[in-house]
């Protein structure tokens, strides 16, 4: 995972299949990326075993942001697990401040799972720099 540095905090960065319980401190909010169904899919999926691992946070970006938002809502819902706040942004460089400067109040772990996808992490590391 690559680290990115923000004030006194640091968001680690990675893939879908980067995320491992050894990689956890909890709790956590955590960006995902939302620009196919199979990344919808695979978030999904992941889901689960992110909200056991203490994930309270779903930052979803994309074109299929809000599709994934909505997605998640009903399992957080069908989990009973209704501590855990998503939010969906469109634009690429709203959702990467949002995470930085809203997700957790600032009191918890930042994940990034967008590797795949340099623009997110371009937007991520500008909103990362403070002057």
């Amino acid at each position: 995972m690559q680290i990115i540095n923000f004030d006194n905090r640091e968001i680690a960065i990675g893939s879908l299949s980067d995320f491992s319980v050894e990689n956890i401190s909890t709790p956590f909010a955590i960006l995902v990326a939302a620009f196919s169904q199979q990344e919808l899919d695979e978030v999904v999926g992941l889901a689960k075993d992110l909200i056991e691992l203490g994930c309270k946070e779903f930052c979803c970006v994309g074109v299929e942001a809000e599709r994934l938002h909505d997605q998640l809502d009903h399992l957080i819902e069908d989990s009973g697990s209704y501590d855990i706040v998503t939010t969906w942004h469109d634009n690429l460089v709203e959702g990467c401040e949002y995470l930085l400067f809203g997700a957790g109040g600032q009191q918890i772990a930042l994940f990034g799972l967008v590797s795949k996808h340099p623009e997110i992490l371009e937007a991520l590391k500008k909103a990362a720099q403070t002057d």
